[in-house]
């Protein structure tokens, strides 16, 4: 059978009365007072203290063990020259070059050290791009087949030249954008060669982007190789060309295709307008 349990004498941090209390009790912070009445009585206590940073007086209660008049002296004590924690490994930003500690542990885990979010974002966004993407579906394409543009148009007019999802109108979403409505295909053109008018949604871009994200989600790891192995043989057969940016610099009001800067609309819809007046 055990024996009691040795026991150490201190002195009341309130009243200064002389008790005994376990050792495993002072390992944990306890054992401070001879009794709850004067640990209560401690709390409503009130002593001042001089901070460790700035020597500014702060009142706190007399069983607080607070040395810092606020948090910003804390941080500022604790990340200057007081600082004792000496595991620290310096290294360098993989983006900035600014110099930077890091525990021993986080640079065994991450093989690429970054000051900031801003920084971490910036250098991902070189390395995880193009054919390198796990989302990659090929690039992107010039055309969606020969009878794209007569589909697009079909389908912008079947839906009264409104964005199907908050009604947007093709005159505002070119006065906002610069081109008219985008049509979306339900079903990606690479992979189901569609254009049939119930694959076909007229959205404005902000709609069209929600959708391509959404479109994104749902696709099989399949079903993006599949985009990619069409992608690459439409290109080999000589299928698509290039994807041309400046086609969004002066687009048509009409059809969306490049128009002269000065011209209200391209070639082909000024000479149908012009059929169709005579």
């Amino acid at each position: 059978m055990a024996g009691p349990r040795k026991q150490v004498e201190r002195h009341c941090l309130h009243c200064g009365k002389i008790f005994s209390t376990l050792p495993s009790r002072l390992s944990t912070g306890r054992g401070k007072y001879c009794s709850r009445q004067c640990a209560d009585d401690a709390k409503d206590t009130q002593s001042e203290r001089s901070c460790v940073h700035c020597d500014k007086s702060f009142t706190v209660p007399a069983n607080s063990t607070r040395r810092f008049c606020s948090r910003a002296c804390w941080f500022a004590w604790h990340t200057g020259s007081n600082n004792n924690q000496t595991n620290r490994i310096e290294t360098a930003c993989h983006h900035c070059g600014k110099a930077l500690a890091r525990v021993p542990s986080r640079m065994k885990s991450y093989r690429y050290q970054y000051c900031s979010r801003e920084c971490a974002a910036a250098e991902h966004g070189k390395k995880i791009t193009g054919p390198k993407h796990p989302h990659w579906q090929g690039g992107l394409l010039a055309t969606r087949g020969p009878s794209w543009q007569k589909s697009r148009l079909d389908t912008i007019e079947r839906q009264g030249y409104r964005c199907l999802d908050c009604g947007m109108t093709n005159e505002k979403h070119v006065a906002k954008y610069g081109w008219t409505l985008t049509v979306h295909h339900r079903s990606p053109y690479r992979l189901s060669g569609d254009n049939s008018p119930d694959n076909l949604v007229a959205l404005c871009r902000a709609c069209h982007a929600k959708e391509e994200a959404a479109l994104r989600k749902r696709l099989s790891p399949e079903d993006i190789q599949t985009m990619r192995e069409n992608t690459d043989e439409m290109r080999a057969l000589g299928l698509d060309k290039q994807y041309d940016k400046s086609r969004h610099k002066n687009p048509c009001p009409q059809c969306g295709n490049p128009k002269e800067k000065k011209a209200k609309l391209c070639k082909s819809c000024s000479n149908e307008t012009r059929r169709r007046v005579r």
